[in-house]
């Protein structure tokens, strides 16, 4: 039942019309409840089936936890208002798997009525680092403001002598991490 759903579901990065053909066609796909599973030779990660945040990232080399969480919030601004909201309150609607290693998910936040979030995890081939894309549509007439924020909560020893830096597609400078 999901093989036409996946089919239709390849176009990246999102235009205005793919945004609205995708989501029209996620509705169409019953949502599981369980959690969901993606895995490549470095890492396997567990993605919360409620919210569809990221809930633990392991090492397979090692077999350790490297990361027990990636927590998003956003902040939504308009004229007459600014809401904060947090991942953790995020529903998933629908549920697309165009392969195995890769998921897409349509959620909403019930603190910011008329968005729908999309968020789509896959593995950078090069780099063999889990990459989540995240974007957003709204129902409401005039403009409205997105901030969206992440943090990881990485083990202290994996983070240890680490650096930040921006995804492959924004080049920036590193940071040295934080201890």
């Amino acid at each position: 039942m999901n093989k036409p759903y996946r089919q239709n579901v390849r176009s990246f990065p999102f235009e205005k019309p793919a945004l609205l053909t995708w989501a029209i066609l996620l509705f169409a796909v019953p949502c599981p409840a369980e959690d969901f599973q993606i895995t490549n030779p470095v890492m396997d990660v567990l993605v919360d089936g409620t919210s569809g945040a990221v809930g633990r990232i392991i090492e397979l080399k090692s077999g350790r936890v490297i990361a027990r969480g990636i927590a998003d919030a956003y902040r939504k601004e308009n004229l007459e208002e600014t809401v904060l909201a947090d991942e953790a309150d995020d529903r998933v609607l629908a549920v697309v798997r165009p392969s195995e290693n890769h998921l897409l998910l349509t959620c909403e936040n019930p603190s910011l009525p008329g968005l729908q979030i999309l968020k789509e995890y896959f593995f950078d081939e090069h780099l063999q680092s889990l990459v989540k894309e995240i974007s957003f549509t709204s129902s409401a007439e005039a403009g409205v403001f997105i901030v969206h924020y992440t943090q990881a909560h990485l083990d202290p020893e994996y983070r240890k002598d680490g650096f930040y830096s921006r995804m492959w597609k924004f080049p920036g400078m590193y940071v040295k991490a934080d201890e």
